[in-house]
């Protein structure tokens, strides 16, 4: 008898103990797979579907394939994150995943309690440092977004699994570190320091702590990014070193030129803000324009200046990446006498100082951070709002008191 051609199927009725029922069939890698549905029209959709997708050779067979196997084509195929957030995702499957129990059970056999337990295990003994103790909650809250985002795609369109276990899954709260800014005779510390420092790169400083950019959006800067006379800057992309096989054709991300091995595994690369509101334009305050302009002069003075190239620069005129400019930062936290922090304290900085000023409202400081959502500056600076909330009452009762009300006794 001649072998049923891979992909080809077709529907018959069923009755079970008085159930009826439809199963189709159709052939995958030389064996015979069956769907079920309540009517003839549900289950010639969906084998429509399984036959279009045998053709485009897209098909993934989740009767078999093991929950780890899964993740990895879904992120390989699928998942459209920053290379940076991808690269954190395979090391959930390869260092996590792959090697746990639920990793190696079939989709279609994983259960919410595989779910639950695997994410109860992490909690309490995943490190993978040799070191006891759990993920911390931030790390197991990551890895639920991305199983929930993977599930939610094996649901649909593959029809994988009939629901997603992982809506149900119970991780740890997280809870938000404490955010370091600087006092205002800190700030007045360090911005006196960038200005005597030898390295005039120590400018930038300045610049974040009156705009506020993230580490990688400032040596991302390019001297066409400035308006006249410094007076803004347009806050348009973010350098990152990133590792070469994660940075896919037509993905927004540009090697930036630098002498690099041809065997490096990784590069510079100049990639969109974090958020779709990250493109933002920047107005500085005269501190930070004439922080600017030294370092302008000083490229000049030097000879590696280019209107239309990039304002952070090594002596030999190559762009600085984010680790060297975070080496810089320490160097200049010890030239002030000041203790260190990392150098997202500077956004904290000023936003933090933003909000404390009269008539600067919230939105305005979200929309200055490139924050998606005004409800993210909130949570993140309520302390801010805190003195606002006691000036507020410190108000009320010079209100009160003025209408010569005495509530003492």
């Amino acid at each position: 008898m001649a072998k049923k051609q891979q992909g080809t199927g077709y529907i018959r009725r069923r009755e079970d103990k008085g159930t009826v029922r439809w199963e189709g069939q159709y052939y995958y890698d030389g064996h015979r797979k069956s769907i079920y549905g309540p009517d003839y029209e549900t289950v010639r959709m969906e084998l429509n579907e399984i036959l279009a997708s045998i053709y485009r050779k897209t098909y993934v067979d989740g009767s078999t394939m093991p929950v780890a196997s899964y993740l990895y084509y879904w992120l390989e195929d699928v998942c459209q994150v920053r290379p940076l957030t991808k690269l954190s995702y395979l090391g959930y499957i390869e260092g996590h995943i792959m090697t746990s129990r639920l990793g190696s059970l079939p989709m279609k056999r994983a259960t919410l309690i595989d779910f639950q337990e695997f994410f109860n295990h992490k909690a309490v003994s995943g490190r993978l440092d040799g070191k006891p103790g759990g993920l911390s909650p931030k790390t197991l809250h990551n890895m639920k977004v991305m199983m929930r985002g993977a599930l939610n795609y094996a649901v649909y369109p593959l029809k994988l699994i009939p629901n997603n276990p992982m809506l149900a899954i119970h991780t740890p709260k997280v809870i938000p570190p404490e955010i370091k800014i600087l006092g205002e005779e800190e700030q007045e510390r360090l911005e006196e320091a960038c200005f005597t420092y030898p390295d005039p790169n120590a400018g930038f400083i300045v610049l974040d702590l009156y705009a506020g950019p993230r580490i990688g959006e400032l040596v991302g800067f390019k001297w066409s990014d400035f308006g006249r006379d410094f007076e803004w800057v347009k806050i348009k992309r973010s350098l990152s070193r990133i590792a070469r096989e994660l940075v896919k054709e037509g993905s927004g991300y540009e090697m930036v030129e630098k002498p690099y091995l041809d065997n490096a595994k990784s590069a510079l690369y100049a990639g969109p803000p974090k958020t779709a509101k990250g493109r933002r334009m920047a107005y500085l305050p005269d501190i930070a324009r004439e922080a600017v302009k030294r370092v302008w002069a000083y490229q000049q003075k030097m000879g590696i200046s280019n209107p239309q190239g990039y304002a952070v620069l090594t002596p030999q005129g190559y762009p600085v990446e984010p680790r060297t400019y975070q080496d810089l930062f320490e160097h200049v936290l010890n030239y002030a006498g000041l203790s260190h922090i990392n150098f997202h304290a500077l956004r904290h900085t000023f936003a933090t100082r933003a909000l404390e000023l009269d008539d600067v409202g919230l939105k305005t400081v979200s929309e200055a951070l490139g924050h998606a959502k005004a409800s993210t500056t909130l949570n993140m600076y309520v302390h801010s709002e805190d003195k606002k909330k006691q000036e507020m009452a410190r108000k009320f009762n010079r209100m009160s008191g003025e209408r010569g009300r005495d509530f003492t006794g």
